[in-house]
């Protein structure tokens, strides 16, 4: 199958692999034919790869560590004129860069990132592949001058490793507990939920409540049943206790069938989010389907909060 921008992927140990530097290369950022913009897909692996490199470091050695160089190597494939290869090699190695380093010494860096980061960057040109493995030339290698001992991939690559705190999860199990909503005055509602998130690396839970009131159209009286653990990918790694905050339910129910929404803005009031959904707003959505005794749709906002 062709490489493609999903492919794109990050690991903190790096790997036998050496780049033109002779730094080891712990990642790469792939880009379509002629392209060089990043897509979700790059930015969420750039956001995880710089967010676990400042959490290895400043947690293993804090005010001790010393300074790191990230180099940022770009190709092209054969196709077209050299002249051309090489400027678009450059290209794509400045557009990773400039975001990479952003996250240290630009708008989201602090000085204790300042005094230790650097990185250059430079257009390799033409790759060596041919034939139908060409996308493999479309790149970004991203190199570094020091390993580290964190190990982990993002993309459709393989996974060979995990982070190594397991109070971190990308992966949670959800559940309703119970719900129900109550048309106050024709058009304005009032509604209680409660759920249960569950970390399954460590087992930790987390119950969680929902006190909300806005505009809904239906019956003047709804009820969630109690539904079933299912598992959920929420993007990116956070803790459970992230889901506390701003939140949202956006219902549409017809008698025994119900689509749910169980929208979660914590993670971005945190900054546990990558920096591009954050600044977004973008909240982490749960969605479910199944039997609910109600009519009518609904969009009600609160505060998700602790209880028991």
């Amino acid at each position: 199958m062709a490489l493609d921008q999903n492919e794109s992927w990050m690991n903190l140990n790096g790997g036998s692999e050496k780049s033109i530097t002779g730094d080891a290369i712990i990642g790469q950022i792939f880009f379509a034919t002629n392209e060089t913009n990043l897509d979700v897909s790059d930015l969420d692996v750039l956001d995880g790869l710089a967010h676990y490199m400042k959490q290895h470091i400043a947690s293993a050695e804090g005010p001790f560590a010393g300074a790191f160089k990230i180099g940022f190597i770009g190709w092209a494939d054969h196709r077209g004129a050299a002249a051309y290869n090489s400027r678009l090699s450059e290209a794509r190695a400045k557009m990773v860069r400039a975001y990479f380093d952003s996250q240290f010494i630009g708008a989201g860096g602090t000085s204790y990132w300042r005094q230790r980061y650097s990185s250059l960057q430079h257009g390799a040109g033409e790759g060596k592949a041919r034939g139908a493995v060409l996308a493999q030339d479309r790149r970004v290698d991203i190199t570094s001058s020091r390993k580290f001992k964190q190990r982990i991939e993002f993309g459709d690559t393989p996974v060979k490793g995990r982070v190594k705190d397991t109070t971190l999860s990308r992966i949670f199990r959800f559940r309703v507990i119970f719900g129900y909503q109550l048309d106050v005055v024709p058009g304005v509602s009032f509604g209680a939920t409660r759920i249960e998130i569950q970390n399954p690396r460590n087992g930790k839970t987390i119950k969680l409540k929902l006190m909300s009131a806005g505009g809904g159209v239906g019956l003047p009286i709804g009820i969630s049943k109690p539904g079933e653990w299912e598992q959920v990918d929420v993007g990116y790694f956070m803790e459970v206790t992230d889901f506390e905050g701003r939140g949202e339910i956006v219902s549409a129910s017809g008698g025994f069938d119900s689509s749910t929404q169980y929208c979660f803005f914590g993670p971005n009031d945190y900054g546990r989010t990558p920096e591009h959904q954050r600044s977004a707003d973008e909240p982490i959505i749960i969605k479910q389907s199944g039997p609910d005794l109600s009519v009518g749709v609904g969009s009600m906002p609160g505060f998700w909060e602790r209880y028991e």
